[in-house]
């Protein structure tokens, strides 16, 4: 994965979290242990909105990417 495409899933992760209802933003925040290297949630609700926030994240950041792209081919003609 380059480096942008890591600060657009960033970015827009943490857009989406802040933008939780205060009550789904702390279970994200607070209710995941690491494993591995990875985040593993303690519970199923907790999982199905992390899930849900990865899914979101990855529609928006893949959607940012392409733009740039297009515009970069756009640019390059």
């Amino acid at each position: 994965m380059s480096k942008r495409m890591t600060k657009l899933y960033e970015k827009h992760w943490n857009k989406i979290v802040d933008e939780m209802a205060p009550w789904k933003k702390k279970l994200i925040i607070n209710n995941f242990d690491v494993v591995d290297g990875h985040h593993v949630y303690r519970d199923r609700q907790t999982q199905d909105i992390a899930s849900y926030v990865a899914h979101e994240c990855a529609k928006r950041a893949e959607s940012e990417e392409y733009d740039i792209l297009k515009k970069k081919s756009l640019k390059n003609n």
